[in-house]
Order: structure tokens, then sequence, then C-alpha cells
């Protein structure tokens, strides 16, 4: 097809090549309109009958393609386009006179090139997966339900991908080549699909339904979520089929164990992927029912109470995509956990989850920076730790998890045993040639280990540094400086209790005087009083002497959680590729680029696995790691014992506010008590705030004994408050030199 420009549109370039056509991007300079075309090319070697069977196809495929109206299929633009453009396509068409087929461009290529990078060898993120899965459920029911089509042709390569302006990505279906009308009385009988994903009643008897898009979906699937196909795709067809047919309900997979010379079927997924434990559970049980192997049962379940088989294919697979799953990492066994959350879990179900699970009871929670939520409250729900936007954990802005948890109880964390293929423990130290497919396999054990390894010590070294920029977070809220908070009441509240403490002392002393003139000796009533008085002033003296403490350890709390927050040595090890993945990705790349020899291969991967144990080692038994999680654990823990400090402050000033209070008022009342007992009807006892003085007059008894206890506060608590300033400033000067490192008991 020889191909230049035609009015505005103009070539840009081959987007595909295949065995009977190729797909050419095209653009409108005019309206930037992008579009791709696909056309047929010459192929000599067609019988007749290929070629009305090919024009057939193709004929149909276009005008489908047109008619197809659906968000997750590609859409055919023949009819939309200029007519002089067909027409300058069709004449340059290799098969005229039918039409190359015109179709909206999607701008991020096939899913298969997405499976072919490198870094993609153990399958795709899990959130990709679920966008996948999401749009080529919705496409496939849409074909099969609306249109009544199947598809017959379903891969990697023919999904395409579409990046839109608001930055969200867009799988679509396409190439309608195979596709056909589903019969209702008939089964189908033509051998068409591709090999390793077409069901495989396809293969042995050409008697088939619709259910063979199911087959082909559940191989996606496997494939999407760990890099590889499910059924010994290495293997000549016959033992592929041979083999299926011989696997029972539950098994997903077939691989072949070259040193026992035998087969081994599995029910569940190679642990080499990259998906959370809670959807993998559920995606492995799915799968039973998408490649079952009997294609009248395929996608159905069988309901107890009827007997019944129903078609629960897509609403077991929504059930599955519709889950909010919680990626958790546990900072003291340095382990990813994951728990499905619903709208109906309360905070008290997820502790009991997370108990159950990692067996820890005193849980303390750390927020990732950006997390809508920035401390624990009492008042959340389990769904609220969820951050719709953070399930890709391996994008750049992205946390490795949407929550972090510590054990208060730990003061050091433990180190577990690396997780260890089975592959590199059967064949890396294989003494006999090892077959290609078999070498491939190793590479993928080899590039797990290494990210698994990565991944884990870029979690704990950011769930560290989370842990101290939290723990500044909630050191700071205590600031005494902020109106509120609970520091700030807790000095209002000790210097406010220290004024009536004076106060009640100041009082005690003015009815003393006030007796000894005008009634005589009140000794032992007043000795009563005294004492109690004292007792108030211990009381306080004791709070008083605490509030100093108080404030040096928050001060060091504070300023100890600040230099780990801005510790360089963190981002210095989360940016290092400390188990040299990205090596071990350009020796892939180069495999994938040259022939590379079998002992070259085999040989590099030993090297990086023995490489990776010996840095494992090193990096996460370093002393910097283990004094960073201890220091920042004994801030935390050290800060709890202050926050109760405080707490049981404020109980015991308020407890003393109100003996205080009732002290006053018996007071009060046996001094009442007293003077209409000593006949006192012609003098006054008044109070200026500085001096006793006498007044003649005739007043009540008890309003000269209320003015008298009613002494001015304010002018107490302001010189107080200086003294305490004085403290501060003076314990400022000198905090570089006897500020504590640790809290005592």
């Amino acid at each position: 097809m020889n191909l230049g420009s035609f009015g505005p549109w103009q070539l840009k370039r081959q987007l595909g090549l295949g065995g009977f056509g190729d797909v050419h991007l095209w653009q409108n300079l005019e309206t930037g309109q992008e579009i791709a075309t696909k056309s047929l090319k010459e192929n000599a070697n067609l019988s007749q009958d290929e070629i009305v069977k090919l024009q057939q196809r193709w004929q149909q495929e276009r005008e489908w393609m047109t008619q197809l109206q659906a968000p997750y299929i590609v859409r055919g633009l023949n009819d939309l386009v200029e007519p002089q453009f067909i027409a300058y396509l069709t004449e340059r068409h290799a098969w005229r006179p039918l039409q190359p087929i015109v179709m909206e461009y999607c701008n991020g290529g096939d899913l298969r090139a997405q499976l072919q990078l490198v870094q993609n060898i153990n399958g795709l993120a899990e959130f990709k997966v679920r966008e996948i899965l999401h749009a080529l459920r919705h496409a496939i029911e849409f074909l099969h339900t609306k249109c009544r089509i199947e598809h017959r042709d379903l891969k990697p390569d023919n999904v395409v991908i579409h990046n839109a302006t608001d930055g969200r990505r867009i799988y679509k279906l396409t190439d309608f080549g195979f596709a056909r009308n589903i019969t209702e009385n008939t089964m189908l009988k033509s051998i068409v699909g591709t090999r390793n994903y077409v069901a495989p009643e396809v293969l042995d008897t050409a008697h088939y339904k619709n259910t063979v898009d199911y087959w082909s979906l559940g191989i996606i699937a496997f494939e999407l979520m760990c890099g590889n196909l499910p059924f010994i795709p290495h293997q000549q067809l016959y033992d592929i089929v041979t083999n299926i047919r011989k696997k029972k309900e539950k098994c997903i997979a077939i691989t072949e164990d070259i040193n026992e010379l035998k087969y081994v079927f599995h029910e569940k997924m190679p642990i080499e992927n990259r998906m959370s434990k809670v959807f993998l559970t559920n995606i492995e049980d799915w799968l039973t029912i998408a490649l079952d192997q009997n294609y009248h049962t395929r996608g159905t379940r069988l309901v107890p109470e009827t007997k019944e088989r129903v078609l629960t294919f897509y609403t077991d697979l929504d059930r599955i995509l519709a889950q909010k799953v919680l990626t958790v990492f546990v900072l003291p066994t340095l382990k990813f956990y994951a728990w499905e959350l619903t709208e109906q879990m309360t905070l008290l179900d997820f502790r009991e989850l997370v108990k159950r699970d990692t067996g820890i009871e005193d849980m303390f929670c750390i927020f990732p920076t950006g997390h809508p939520r920035t401390v624990l409250s009492h008042t959340y729900r389990a769904i609220d730790f969820f951050v719709e936007e953070w399930q890709n954990n391996r994008d750049s802005d992205s946390p490795p998890a949407m929550l972090y948890i510590d054990d208060m109880k730990c003061r050091e964390y433990q180190v577990t045993q690396p997780e260890i293929p089975v592959n590199l423990k059967k064949y890396l130290n294989a003494r006999k040639e090892i077959p290609n497919w078999l070498l491939r396999t190793i590479e993928q054990s080899t590039h797990f280990m290494l990210g698994n390894e990565q991944l884990q010590l870029e979690a704990f070294v950011s769930g560290l540094k989370e842990y101290a920029l939290t723990m500044e977070h909630e050191i700071f809220q205590f600031d005494a400086e902020e109106k509120g908070r609970p520091l700030q009441q807790y000095f209002t509240a000790l210097t406010d209790m220290h004024g009536r403490v004076e106060q009640f002392c100041m009082s005690v002393e003015a009815a003393q005087r006030a007796c000894l003139t005008q009634i005589g000796n009140c000794d032992n009533f007043f000795n009563q009083w005294w004492a109690k008085a004292w007792k108030f002033k211990e009381d306080i003296a004791t709070l008083n002497g605490l509030k100093t403490k108080v404030s040096r350890y928050y001060k060091s709390g504070l300023r100890r959680a600040k230099e780990m927050a801005v510790n360089p040595f963190f981002d210095q090890l989360k940016n290092k590729d400390a188990y040299k993945l990205l090596e071990f990705r350009r020796h892939l790349e180069t495999v994938q680029k040259v022939r590379v020899n079998e002992k070259e291969r085999l040989e590099a991967c030993k090297t990086a696995v023995y490489a990776c144990l010996g840095e494992r080692e090193n990096a996460l038994k370093s002393p910097h790691l283990k004094f960073a999680y201890s220091d920042i654990s004994s801030v935390n823990q050290e800060f709890l014992k202050l926050r109760n400090i405080v707490d049981n402050s404020l109980r015991q000033l308020e407890e003393m506010g109100n003996n205080l209070t009732q002290s006053t008022i018996d007071f009060h009342t046996k001094i009442i008590d007293i003077y209409k007992g000593g006949k006192v009807q012609s003098t006054k006892l008044a109070q200026d705030g500085v001096s006793t003085k006498f007044l003649n007059g005739n007043a009540d008894v008890e309003n000269s004994i209320s003015e008298l206890l009613h002494y001015p506060v304010t002018p107490l608590i302001e010189e107080v408050t200086g003294m305490i300033v004085q403290m501060d400033i003076e314990e400022d000067m000198n905090k570089n030199n006897d500020l504590p490192a640790t809290i005592n008991e």
C-alpha cells in the first residue's frame, strides 16, 4: 500500500504489522484529529475459498466496528470521515474494492507491549489488572448481550490503550476479524483464534459457543497477574490440550517439573506476582469458573438450593473489582498486609483484623504524607484509611502502602527470612542443561525476588520517615503557645490553681488576724485549716515541679522527632538501588534484543540472587536503621507517657479545684459561725488586696466574710505567670546542656 498525504490528512507512521495487514497513523493538520487505518496486504498463497472467506470477514469487521458504540471497544470511523479520503485509501488498498478500516486512534499502544516491558516480567500492578479486567468484562458482555457477537480472538495484542488528557488510562478491545454472530441452536465448528488463548474445545472438537470468550479472558487475567500463561505454553498443542482435559475443577494452571519429569497441576497462582492477598484469593476462585474445561458449564456456579447452574462470570468479577483493599506495611515485622474494607466496618473491627493477622494488640497508625487523614481518631471508620488514588503503589507519586502500623510494645524490629521462589531453589544451581522456557521462568523468579526485597526496603524506610513526621506533628499539637492545645490547657490550669491556693492561704491568714483582733485566740481552729492550706501548697508544688519536667521532655521529644524527620539517610537509602534491580533489568533487556547463551543467563541470575541476599543482611540489619526505629519508637512511647502525665495532672487539678472549692465553702461557713458566736455586730472586715483594714458599720457579718474570701486573684496569677516565664527562660538558656534523651518512669 503506497501511502502519502491527502488534503489535510498526513501519514505519520506505521503502528503495527501483521501476517495479513498493517496499521497506520494519520493526523488531520487542520483539526488535529488522529485516526488509525487498517489495510490488508497482498497474499498470493491464499486459495480462492480462503480469499472469499477473508473478504467476507473483512466486510463484516468493518460493518461491526462502525456499529459498535461502547466505551471499551474501538470505534470504526469509515462513515465519519470524508468520502474522498476513504476513496483515496481504497484506491491504494491491495484488496480493491475493499475499503481499509478507519478507526479511532489509541495513543498508548497495546497490552502486549506493556507485558513485554522488563519491569512487567512478573505481571502488571494490581490496579492496572483491575482496570483492564473491568474494561474487557464490559466489552465482552456488550458484545454477547447487546450485539449477539462473540469475539473469538481475545488476547493482549487486541487490547489497545488510550491515555486521555485528564490522565485516565482507557483500555479498548479491537480486531473483530474472527468475530461471529452467536447462534442459538447450533454449535460453531470453524477453528479460529490464537494458540494459548483459545479454548480447548475449539482445538480438539471445533464445537463451541460464546463461552470461548470467557476462557480467553481467564487466560489474559492469569497472564496479566504474573506474566506467564497458565497451561504449559512451551509444549506441543497436543500435550497442552491433553493435560487441560485432565485438570480438575479447581486447577487454574499446569507447569512442568523437569527434575521429576512430570506435569504439576496448581490451584493457586505462582507467588511471583504483584497482587494483594485479598485480590489474589478472590480472583483464583473466579478463575476456576473462567477456566472450566467444560464449555457448557463455564462461567457458571451450581446453586445448592435449586441444583441449577447460574451464570456468575460477570457478577463474581464485578464483586472482586469493587473491593476496597487497604495495603498496610507493619514496621516491626517488615511485612505487607492487605485487608478488604467495607462501609460497615468499624475501627474496632479493623483493630481485630490487625490483631488476628499480626498479633499486634496495641497498634499505632501512621498515615503517609498526603493522606486525607492525619492522625487516628475514634470517630473514623475503617474505610477512611483507604485512598483510591494510591492503589498504584508503584507509581512515583504513591507511597508503598496506604497505612503504616507500629506495635507500641516493640522497640526492635524483626528481620524475617527472605522469600525465595521455589524455581530458584530447584534450578538455580542445576547441573543439567536448562531449556529456554525454564530460563525465562528463572529470570522471572530472580526479578521478583529483587523487586520484592527492594519494595520491602523502600516501604520500611518510607514508614520510618513518615513515623518521624507523624511524631513531630503530634508533639507539635501539644505546643504550649497554641491556645486550646492540651499542654496549654495544662499550663493554664496549673497557673490558675497556683493562684487559687495562694488566695485560699491568704484568706485563712486574713481571717486569723481578724479573729485575733475581734474575738481572741482561735489557734486550734486555724491550725486545722492551716494544715489543709499547706497540703494544697505541697500538692501544687509537686505539680509545679512536674510541669518543669513535662516542659523539658516535650521540647526534647520535639527536637528528636524533627531531627529524625529531616535525616537525609532515609531518602538516600530509599532511592538507592540496593539490590541491583535496575542492573538486572538491563540484563533482561539485553536478552530481549540479542541472543545470550543459556549459561550466561543462568549465571546472571545466580549472581543477582546471592548479591541480593548478602546486601539484604547488611541493609536491614544496619545500625542506622536499628537506631532509627528504636529512637522514633522511644519518642512515641515517651510522648505517650508525657500525655498520660498531663492527663493525670489535669485530673488532679480538677479534683484539687473541687476540694479547694468545698474547703472554701466549709471555711466560710465556720468563720460565720465563729463571728456569730463572738457577737460581732458593728465591725466590718474587708480586704483591699494588699492589707487588712477594719471599717465601722453595721453591715451583715456574712457579707463581711464574703468580701474577705473573695481576694482579688488576677494580680496573683500575673505574678505567678511571671515567675513561670522566668523559669522557662532560664531553662532555655541551659537546654543544650540539660535536655534529657529519655523520660523516666
